[in-house]
């Protein structure tokens, strides 16, 4: 089976990259665990066999963290399942592997990630199923963060509320994806919260979008994306 690059010429169009888009239609042209995150995984890592879905309804039904500790240095795995839109369509949904390494002490300014988004698949609105190369980094120059926010105890309607420590996160991967001869600058973010306890994983949105070659569009980017995606400290 053969699938091309980005096009526009019917539903033909289209495997993106999940991160990125070269998709389309034929004719166009760390660590250890650490101080929180690191109690053990009992979840799918990079490659897991397991269904996406699956994985995400498990690590959800964890619930937010409401512990969430001043350090984490761990190394986290999962994955993210995204749809890729054309200027007015889905046009197919992309799977990838998230390694992330996370070194974050409460109050820092640095990124506190490191890592990639990888080995992405792609699956056509017509059902055919390919390969997309590449792999996208954690950039820098988007920054990343962990933030930890506490939230006092107190007495509601005479019921006494125990003080909570919750936790969020923000980090941006950017690279190249190719997929039928044509390479796709893409960028993703994901961002949402940490689940588990101690912030043993994390799962939310990721956005993005991609820009083909010698475009032409005066917008930041050719098409979409947009999905979930949760990882889970190994």
């Amino acid at each position: 089976m053969r699938i091309h690059v980005l096009a526009r010429a019917g539903l033909a169009l289209a495997l993106a990259t999940a991160v990125a888009g070269c998709l389309g239609n034929s004719g166009s042209g760390g660590g250890g665990n650490g101080q929180g995150a690191g109690a053990g995984s009992g979840g799918s890592g990079s490659g897991s066999a397991m269904n996406f879905q699956q994985n995400f309804d498990r690590v959800s039904a964890m619930a937010p963290t409401s512990n969430m500790p001043t350090s984490i240095q761990a190394a986290y795995s999962g994955k993210m399942r995204a749809d890729v839109t054309d200027a007015n369509n889905v046009v197919a949904q992309v799977e990838g592997d998230l390694d992330l390494n996370v070194d974050w002490t409460d109050g820092q300014t640095t990124n506190p990630f490191t890592g990639t988004a990888s080995n992405f698949t792609g699956t056509l609105v017509t059902g055919e199923t390919g390969t997309i190369n590449g792999t996208l980094t954690v950039d820098n120059s988007f920054g990343g963060t962990i933030n930890r926010t506490v939230n006092p105890a107190m007495v509601i309607n005479g019921i006494n509320v125990p003080a909570t420590q919750i936790g969020g996160l923000s980090v941006t991967l950017t690279g190249d994806l190719t997929q039928g001869g044509v390479t796709a600058d893409t960028l993703i973010t994901l961002g949402g919260a940490f689940f588990g306890d101690k912030g043993k994983a994390a799962l939310g949105p990721v956005v993005g979008g991609y820009k083909l070659p010698n475009s032409a569009n005066p917008a930041i980017f050719d098409g979409a994306i947009a999905g979930q995606y949760y990882i889970e400290a190994k």
